[in-house]
């Protein structure tokens, strides 16, 4: 098991509305994430998600109506096995969504957990916990409007960061943040891809008109990648991932564990079947064929076995969460790191959303990083150091009380000047000061006879100056930009002063010219770095980068 750091210590919480923002827990490109509270009659409270728009972005109308029709697509759907909003509204110009917080771990949060202990999903677990998504899509596939006509709403981002699986075995679909469906009022840009490509079926990457059937594929790659414990289309570079889901047929999950019976292998093929025709027609079929295939099987598959394994895979984390839960106040600095296996669950996955990291594969409850402390010299070098300085000072102070050859009888003048009583030391020692400057020897002040020779010229010191070479600014001429045509191995998201630019691969996207650095985020391998690319003027600049 591994190690838990301390729970953090409490914080005050943030007044918005009438909700109470605990901790921040995740930032996308169009919205903030917190966990907050709502306190209602007798003290009552509710541990909810406040998802709520960015500031900058509150006043670009395009950006509000996708918000909005996020809300208002989830918000119409009312099933066990699909994420509750519970209010939309707006504070302090803000546009908000409050929707129930969901404890318990994504499903690729499972996966990794499973790969990292060397142990599988149960067949029979993987099968129920795709039937409840199923239910749970066949439910928004279905819906319709107030007047009786169907939405025909398709999520089109299905994947394991979107199956959401509680601690009490019951499975939530969350993120419609992309949804296709009738009442939408933002559209879709021509030739724009949305979603993650790993899951997108044929269709959805030719371009074609979609239904639930595309829904039906991506969920069945993520029944193939529950059963195998690695992903299904990893190919080198989004080209050939894109052309490995067109073009070719996927592998039974048998190909990768022999332990996988048949009959759900062939549900989970007939699910991949790149022509949707030969696919099951709906999710309910889909859900039909599951539960065909859990009739058959000897073993429990319900939400209490569900639960128990859930519980037995994350017990440590469910106790801290608990914890957490139960103080009601947390420091916001690494809430992220103790609610929530994947904060991206709660992040509409739009073509202008920012993708946070994910949890890393060799540590699932990520520890705390804390601020290094300044460094501390020791004791001893500050003590050599200060009886160094005392013993420099002393011998530059003996240094300059020496009598000069220069000063004829100096030496003795200040032998006797040191026999003077107290009081008349400092005349004395002006007089010598005078004497000196008027070119006379002490004792001579009152013999204008006595004259002195004149003292040496002092040697004008030579001041070296450093030559500093200016360059004088050049007047500046407006270059024009260029497009940039990128890819990376694997699929980015790519990003520029903070600006989308879409996923790779990019096609012709214009740039300024000369040197640019892009953010390039994977969420899925944990890739978050920058690159540099040299945009040349007027012209096209084809890059190509491998990440790994």
């Amino acid at each position: 098991m591994l190690g838990m750091p301390e729970p953090p210590k409490p914080s005050t919480c943030k007044q918005f509305g009438k909700f109470q923002l605990i901790a921040h827990l995740a930032t996308g490109g169009m919205a903030d994430i917190f966990l907050a509270s709502q306190t209602s009659l007798a003290g009552f409270k509710k541990l909810i998600v406040i998802k709520r728009i960015l500031a900058n972005l509150s006043r670009e109308p395009r950006f509000v109506e996708m918000f909005l029709d996020e809300a208002r697509i989830a918000a119409m759907l009312n099933h066990p096995n699909v994420v509750q909003i519970f209010d939309l509204g707006r504070i302090d110009e803000q546009y908000f969504i409050a929707m129930e917080y969901l404890p318990g771990e994504s499903l690729s949060t499972i996966i990794r957990a499973c790969r990292k202990r060397k142990i599988r999903v149960p067949p029979e677990l993987a099968a129920g916990m795709i039937l409840q998504a199923a239910e749970g899509l066949h439910h928004a596939h279905t819906m319709t409007g107030r007047d009786g006509k169907p939405l025909n709403i398709v999520h089109r981002d299905v994947s394991p960061q979107n199956v959401f699986v509680l601690y009490d075995g019951v499975v939530k679909v969350v993120d419609f943040g992309i949804a296709k469906a009738a009442l939408r009022s933002a559209k879709t840009q021509t030739g724009t891809l949305k979603g993650k490509y790993a899951y997108m079926s044929p269709e959805q990457i030719l371009g074609q008109e979609l239904d639930a059937r595309s829904d039906v594929f991506s969920l069945g790659v993520v029944l193939w990648e529950c059963l195998a414990r690695r992903k299904l289309f990893n190919q080198e570079n989004d080209l050939k991932l894109l052309q490995a889901i067109t073009e070719k047929d996927a592998p039974s999950p048998r190909s990768v564990d022999q332990k996988v019976p048949e009959l759900l292998a062939g549900v989970t093929r007939k699910a991949l079947a790149r022509n949707r025709d030969q696919r099951h027609q709906s999710a309910a079929d889909f859900r039909s064929a599951l539960r065909s295939y859990l009739k058959a099987s000897s073993k429990d598959w319900d939400n209490v076995v569900i639960g128990r394994f859930m519980q037995d895979l994350f017990s440590e984390r469910v106790r801290v969460k608990r914890q957490l839960i139960d103080n009601a106040q947390v420091s916001d600095s690494s809430m992220q790191d103790y609610l929530f296996g994947d904060l991206s669950d709660y992040l509409s996955d739009t073509e202008h959303s920012v993708p946070r990291s994910s949890v890393p594969v060799s540590d699932i409850f990520p520890r705390v990083r804390r601020g290094a402390a300044p460094r501390r010299w020791p004791t001893w070098i500050i003590v050599l150091a200060f009886l160094g300085v005392l013993a420099g000072g002393g011998a530059v102070s003996l240094f300059m009380s020496m009598p000069s050859k220069d000063d004829r009888g100096g030496a003795k003048a200040d032998a006797q000047t040191l026999t003077q009583p107290a009081d008349t030391f400092a005349t004395v020692a002006g007089e010598a000061d005078e004497t000196r400057d008027a070119g006379l020897a002490p004792g001579d002040a009152g013999s204008p006879e006595k004259i002195a020779k004149p003292p040496r010229k002092k040697r004008k010191k030579k001041h070296w100056r450093r030559k500093v070479l200016v360059k004088r600014p050049k007047d500046k001429i407006d270059k024009p930009p260029g497009r940039l045509r990128l890819t990376t191995n694997p699929w980015t998201d790519v990003y520029h002063q903070g600006k989308h630019l879409g996923q790779t691969p990019l096609i012709d996207v214009e740039l300024p010219s000369g040197k640019v650095k892009l953010r390039v985020v994977n969420p899925e391998q944990g890739i978050d770095k920058t690159i540099t690319v040299v945009i040349k003027p007027g012209e096209k600049t084809a890059k190509r980068f491998s990440l790994f």
